[in-house]
């Protein structure tokens, strides 16, 4: 009777049959700084019985040793990973080319070089198609344009794909992404000052998170809230009741839901909005800092929350500038006085 492999014993299986899979495991164990004289050593053994192996194993060593080196500042070496990745797509290697281009990305996100972000994102495009992994794709690249966009010089170039991306993605069942997308596609707009757009891209991220965990959901409604705050800066303030209002409601299903942190970056992003809104009187301005600073701090003192301390700290420099603009406006106020 013949018995099933788990995955563990499938693995040890492997590693016995391999003696420099075995050799570069090992030396990948080794990652604290004393040994890594000993990690190269292993390396070097594990390339020799690799190469007499199999051309894969021998391949990944020497792209896994350059893309270290480039991560740790060595710029010189670009052009060998380039190299790499055709000789990936010569031995038809589609695996470890996605691994490599994929680390590939890593270094062009760390080096902020997005041309060449864009040259890999097409590889792994074209790569995605041919393998049917385009969902896969998909996410990588929403991900790591979510951490690129808003210090680049490309964000028309980023909305139109990312546009195209949510139409793609349209036909499937998956809230976490499409809304990661809306989320983009707000943020972009908001930085760009299109209220509209941004209102509409906000929504479509609260409703999409809205299907997701608790706290994903909750970033949806801050999106939410920062689109309405800038359309209403573009409008009489009249309406900064319903944008408080809004607030208000978020906050409590935070606090309901345990989600401290999230409820005071509501509570800041509206201390944001006052601070910098002219339409409104500055007492009205005031009395609303001051009430939302009492409402943080009333949080802060009866729940701990990882990054709280820091939390603190910034509402302490809030305070602060509150103080310097109610002193700021008494000083104006004191001049207009004078001039009558």
């Amino acid at each position: 009777m013949l018995l099933r492999k788990g995955r563990g014993e499938e693995r040890v299986a492997k590693i016995q049959d391999s003696p420099g899979i075995f050799l570069f495991t090992l030396s990948a164990s080794l990652t604290l700084p004393e040994h890594k004289q000993r990690c190269e050593e292993l390396r070097k053994l594990a390339y020799t019985v690799l190469a007499k192996e199999h051309a894969y194993g021998a391949l990944d060593i020497d792209f896994n040793v350059c893309y270290e080196n480039t991560m740790d500042g060595d710029k010189s070496k670009y052009d060998e990973l380039q190299a790499f990745i055709n000789r990936y797509s010569e031995l038809d290697y589609p695996n470890g080319l996605k691994s490599a281009l994929h680390k590939c990305l890593d270094v062009a996100l760390q080096a902020q070089n997005f041309d060449l972000q864009r040259s890999l994102e097409q590889e792994l495009k074209k790569l995605s198609e041919e393998t049917g992994t385009t969902l896969l794709w998909i996410t990588g690249y929403i991900n790591l344009i979510s951490r690129y966009h808003l210090r680049s010089g490309y964000t028309d170039l980023i909305k139109n794909t990312v546009l195209d991306i949510y139409q793609e993605i349209t036909q499937y069942q998956l809230p976490m992404t499409q809304g990661q997308a809306a989320s983009l596609l707000a943020d972009i707009y908001i930085q760009q000052q299109d209220s509209e757009e941004a209102k509409r891209w906000a929504s479509v991220c609260e409703e999409q998170w809205d299907q997701c965990i608790r706290a994903t959901s909750s970033i949806g409604r801050l999106q939410k809230l920062r689109s309405e705050t800038l359309l209403f800066s573009k409008r009489e303030h009249s309406g900064s009741a319903t944008v408080q209002s809004l607030c208000d409601k978020y906050v409590e299903r935070d606090l309901s839901n345990k989600l401290y942190a999230e409820a005071i970056s509501k509570l800041e992003v509206m201390l944001s909005f006052y601070h910098t809104i002219k339409m409104i009187p500055l007492e009205k301005r005031l009395h609303c800092i001051h009430s939302l600073l009492d409402r943080i701090n009333t949080i802060l003192s009866s729940n701990t929350f990882p990054g709280s301390s820091l939390v603190k700290a910034n509402i302490m420099q809030q305070q602060a500038t509150s103080c310097h603009l109610a002193l700021n406006g008494r000083i104006v106020q004191w001049r207009k006085q004078s001039i009558c």
